[in-house]
């Protein structure tokens, strides 16, 4: 498949979603997802290096809407989760390339998808529905994905919130869940375990960012998400 100027220009730099979902049809993400990265080598952008220093020193969302900013990888992300699903199908939730010192630094909010034939999906959400994510959990109940947590942006935390989101593996509506009772806060690196009796999850483990959005406190304790009340207890 043979990629052009006009398509590396189009899909080089990584994007919010108009929609939920918003199906992406790229050649140069599906060749990324491939391995080939030969592909991202082809075109270049002359003003890109000049921008390095200032990139490097930006660790918040704006980050990925500088142009020149990070361009586009889906693969080698750190934090995103990995789901197996019954029918064959591989799908990858947000994660994190490379680190704040790099200029392709990015913490992504989409879902991609690997199909049992090799090929890929490609699905984007906007920012208020599906924040850029990383080091979350992802629990598959049925069709359904629980995303919770993450560590994300420094400017996108909310100290004292856990964030819960739902996927459908069927339609990839995401979907943001309000949940009651006290939340166990800003909680990333963890563990989540699904209870069929109960019909919740366990969360257990990993670090909690306090209100100051720069301490990290180790989370001791085991929470648990009902789902049926959709309640913290």
């Amino acid at each position: 498949m043979d990629l052009s100027r006009r398509d590396y220009d189009r899909d080089c730099f990584p994007r919010y979603g108009t929609s939920n979902p918003e199906p992406v049809d790229s050649k140069l993400w599906r060749q990324l997802l491939g391995g080939n990265f030969k592909a991202a080598r082809t075109y270049g952008h002359t003003e890109y290096n000049g921008h390095w220093s200032r990139l490097n020193r930006d660790n918040t969302s704006e980050r990925r809407n500088a142009r020149p900013g990070p361009r586009w990888f889906g693969r080698g992300r750190y934090g995103q989760s990995i789901t197996n699903m019954p029918d064959g199908r591989t799908i990858y939730i947000g994660g994190a390339f490379e680190d704040f010192y790099d200029p392709d630094f990015c913490i992504y909010n989409d879902v991609i998808v690997k199909n049992t034939n090799e090929t890929f999906d490609i699905y984007l959400y906007p920012l208020d529905i599906f924040p850029p994510t990383d080091f979350h959990s992802a629990t598959r109940i049925g069709h359904k994905i629980y995303v919770i947590g993450g560590l994300g942006y420094v400017d996108l935390r909310c100290p004292g919130e856990t964030p819960v989101l739902k996927l459908d593996t069927q339609t990839f509506l995401m979907e943001k869940l309000e949940i009651a009772g006290y939340a166990p806060g800003w909680l990333y690196e963890h563990t989540a375990s699904y209870e069929v009796a109960d019909h919740s999850i366990d969360l257990c483990g990993g670090e909690i960012i306090t209100s100051d959005h720069q301490k990290i406190e180790p989370f001791e304790q085991t929470v648990t998400l009902d789902l049926e009340t959709s309640r913290w207890c």
